[in-house]
């Protein structure tokens, strides 16, 4: 890894890719740089040990997960493989942005628009506008609101029978929504929250699509798995924990 930044996101990331459960999934994970002694280079380790059963699926995972980066798959694969992996908490969190903006039943079919509450006349909301359109998201005002109106209301809507590609559409929405503006002081914190965590997803497998020219020496990290009475033991050790 280059720097110590990107070990951190990256620890945020695996440990945020291997949740594949709704409620109760935990993850922790943890790392070490070990010198080979032929070349005096580092060798990156991650550690990561899980709460629940389920290990060799996540084994299976990120094996898979490694072969795409290193075989040069396309963002879209590993995307795809993300979406079938973590499908019932990316679903989960789907709702919970339905929830953080309060959305009905009834929203959801109604003709309510604006869930955003957004106004020229509001300073912030107005230089949210702005941003939007320079970022070549949306082209107007109006386009926007509309869109984000189906947007939220897709994701209230999601559920395990959705079809992945509706999800993968919401999810990249999500993250390119977060990234072209600032949302602070324009949503409610959890609103942000719950918009953020979906673009994460995103973000994740742009980390993994990037990983393998990232490694120093071009050289693929190992990542290894500890049993389930490690789990406490790997928490102490100081790995970044994800509580689902």
């Amino acid at each position: 890894m280059p720097n110590e930044r990107a070990i951190v996101t990256f620890l945020d990331d695996l440990a945020l890719l291997l949740v594949s459960e709704a409620q109760g999934d935990v993850v922790a994970v943890t790392y070490s740089a070990l010198k080979e002694e032929n070349n005096n280079t580092d060798h990156h380790e991650f550690i990561w040990a899980a709460n629940q059963g389920g290990d060799e699926k996540k084994k299976r995972f990120l094996e898979e997960m490694v072969w795409m980066s290193e075989t040069g798959a396309s963002i879209h694969r590993i995307i795809d493989r993300v979406l079938t992996h973590c499908w019932k908490k990316i679903v989960r969190r789907c709702r919970a942005v339905g929830k953080a903006f309060e959305l009905t039943k009834e929203d959801i079919k109604s003709e309510r628009y604006n869930f955003m509450g957004l106004t020229k006349q509001n300073e912030r909301h107005s230089a949210m506008l702005k941003g939007v359109r320079a970022s070549g998201l949306i082209n107007s005002d109006t386009s926007f609101i509309s869109t984000t109106d189906g947007f939220l209301r897709t994701l209230a809507s999601i559920d395990r029978n959705t079809k992945p590609q509706v999800v993968k559409e919401a999810l990249q929405y999500a993250y390119e929504l977060s990234r072209a503006i600032n949302l602070e002081g324009v949503l409610l914190h959890k609103q942000r929250k719950t918009l953020n965590k979906l673009g994460d997803y995103i973000r994740a497998c742009r980390v993994w699509f990037n990983l393998h020219k990232q490694m120093q020496g071009g050289a693929t990290p190992t990542l290894k798995r500890r049993s389930k009475r490690c789990f406490h033991g790997l928490m102490q050790e100081g790995g970044i924990v994800k509580t689902r």
